[in-house]
């Protein structure tokens, strides 16, 4: 499979702004926006899977990997099955619904990450 390749432009004051509010408040600030970028892919995805009890569609979420670092990452997973359909087998071809979910609303994802970061800082700031 090749890679998703989205360029991001605009985001260094996003940048600027977490760097200028630091700590915890940094970290909150930019998982809620993740979660929310994550959770438009998320809802795509669900609606794009291959339905026939909807267990696989139901079982789809959004996870938080944690920190490391200075890098905090959020995923969509799935169930067992969720896997076998993405990626097919030798028996049964693949009904791809993650991929196709990430490259219809990357952009919108990035979007909404943007503007809930930006308005998390903002309160994060107004605490102060």
């Amino acid at each position: 499979m090749a890679d998703l390749e989205l360029e991001i432009a605009g985001l260094a004051d996003l940048e600027r702004r977490l760097t200028d509010l630091g700590g915890a408040g940094a970290r909150r600030s930019l998982s809620k926006g993740l979660r929310a970028g994550t959770n438009v892919v998320l809802a795509e995805a669900r609606r794009r899977v291959r339905k026939k009890t909807g267990a696989t569609a139901k079982a789809t979420k959004t996870k938080s990997g944690g920190q490391q670092g200075q890098d905090i990452t959020y995923s969509v997973t799935t169930n067992y099955v969720g896997r076998f359909l993405e990626l097919g087998t030798s028996k049964m071809p693949a009904y791809p619904f993650l991929r196709p979910a990430t490259e219809a609303k990357a952009r919108e994802a990035v979007e909404i990450m943007r503007q809930i970061t930006l308005a998390a800082i903002e309160a994060e700031a107004a605490k102060r």
